[in-house]
């Protein structure tokens, strides 16, 4: 029996397609039960606040100010959001919690999310109010329910659960294409359809993809979108086209307008530049090419263009682009324990939580050792590295005084996820190799299914009990 078989040539074809149609109905699976929540609280009630101004006020009333809700008398758990002449009640539940800082004339984040939502509210939802979904009888319900399971059963009316489809739709479609686009982008980088699989079904069980694709936040949306920007970059390089990378460039741009965090792919991209061309700087010849490379030079470009609005409209509001509005001793002054939760955190969450939530991507923390072990795919190893060590630096130690929270570190899990592929695909074949009954392969389907058994129920607990932070290990 040749396993190579299922790895290459056409059979590979068709098991490749049928475990990659599995993953895909796997991850939609343990993410469908966005529909049936309520998308109420924190973050998301503001996302949506800032579509709705968006929609009725353009980039001029780019702000939380003026928005009400309304509670429906018929259907207690719909809510809509309407104008108001006074500062609202977003606002003022604010106040009243000592939290002032979202209190601005331009909103502090990108309008790239809401602008999303609000495009979907215009197909989806044409001439309806901006509805959301509330559950004020949640802690009952899940008091009622079985153990364990939450808010897992519950179902709105049907008159009113499809009202918040609309918004509902963009984080859980953009978790998917961030599934679909880490398979490519594996395969791209290593060339092998076992490594790709294999990232691809670790990103569909991470256990925060899963609660942020069910949550109206945008750090899917900015994941998505940061690996689109890579993947045209890294075939404008193999293929030497200068417009694929002016692409990548696009859509790093409208990363950036998802979530500012979308930008920092752009470190990881530079330095990868200049290591791989390191002997031409020292070149008379090739000295000036490698400075002002055509590639770079365009992703740039691409992503100025999408993104650079933005910044300019900042810049004239505060008198700095990369104004972020600040809160002295937040922690101490707000009434929520919110922000002494995130802000209590241990330094080392990340490092640490990361492969504890999805103990396969410890598998990335060896990878450098591959660098030498494997000489033919060390430009794809190294961009990788460099894509987790910028996210890590960025936030375990440049934002480390800050809160923390997993969700943060997103953009870097479909590195992590890569790697981890590609290190278990070599481990499997070297067992494979020594072993005629394939441990190698059993071992790594064994692991994988233990994966899927360890990090589903760690996402679905958080999800099922409307939380918003997986406290786990700490």
């Amino acid at each position: 029996m040749n396993i190579s078989k299922y790895f290459t040539g056409k059979p590979a074809q068709k098991i490749t397609v049928a475990i990659f149609i599995a993953i895909l109905v796997l991850a939609f699976n343990v993410r469908k039960h966005t529909f049936n929540l309520p998308h109420i609280s924190g973050d998301q009630l503001h996302y949506v606040g800032l579509a709705f101004k968006l929609d009725t006020q353009g980039t001029s009333g780019y702000n939380l100010r003026g928005i009400n809700i309304d509670v429906n008398l018929q259907y207690p758990n719909l809510v809509r959001l309407v104008p108001t002449e006074d500062k609202g009640h977003l606002l003022t539940a604010m106040d009243n919690e000592n939290i002032t800082y979202y209190d601005q004339a331009l909103h502090h984040l990108p309008y790239g999310f809401p602008l999303a939502i609000m495009l979907s509210h215009n197909i989806f939802a044409r001439g309806e109010p901006y509805y959301l979904l509330a559950l004020p009888n949640a802690a009952e319900i899940i008091r009622n329910a079985p153990s364990g399971a939450g808010l897992r059963d519950f179902r709105f009316d049907p008159p009113v659960a499809p009202k918040q489809f609309y918004s509902i739709i963009i984080p859980l479609s953009f978790s998917l294409l961030l599934v679909i686009l880490t398979f490519f982008l594996a395969k791209e980088f290593y060339e092998s359809y076992a490594i790709a699989l294999v990232a691809m079904f670790l990103v569909s069980i991470s256990p925060i993809d899963i609660l942020t694709s069910q949550k109206l936040w945008s750090d899917d949306m900015t994941t998505a979108l940061m690996v689109l920007a890579v993947l045209f970059y890294v075939l404008s390089v193999k293929k030497d086209k200068a417009l694929l990378a002016f692409t990548g460039g696009l859509f790093c741009g409208l990363s950036i307008l998802a979530k500012q965090s979308g930008a920092f792919i752009i470190f990881a991209i530079i330095i990868w530049h200049f290591i791989t061309n390191f002997t031409r700087l020292f070149k008379k010849e090739t000295f000036l090419t490698v400075i002002f490379d055509k590639k770079l030079i365009l992703f740039g470009l691409g992503t100025f263009i999408t993104a650079g609005y933005w910044f300019f409209k900042v810049l004239a509001t505060y008198g700095s682009p990369f104004y972020r509005p600040q809160q002295a001793n937040i922690s101490k002054v707000a009434l929520t324990e919110w922000f002494k939760v995130v802000g209590s955190r241990p330094w080392h969450l990340y490092i640490v939580g990361i492969p504890y939530q999805n103990p396969l991507f410890s598998l990335a923390y060896i990878s450098p050792f591959w660098l030498y072990f494997d000489r033919k795919r060390l430009k794809s190893t190294l961009f990788l590295l460099l894509w987790i060590a910028v996210f890590f630096y960025i936030f375990q130690v440049y934002f480390a005084g800050g809160g923390k929270e997993h969700r943060y570190m997103l953009p870097a899990y479909p590195a992590f996820a890569i790697l981890a592929g590609y290190i278990a695909n070599h481990i499997r074949i070297f067992l494979d190799k020594y072993s005629k009954l394939y441990i190698g392969t059993a071992l790594l389907i064994i692991i994988l299914l233990a994966s899927a058994v360890w990090c589903i129920p760690m996402a679905m607990e958080i999800v099922f009990y409307n939380g918003a932070l997986i406290l786990k290990p700490f």
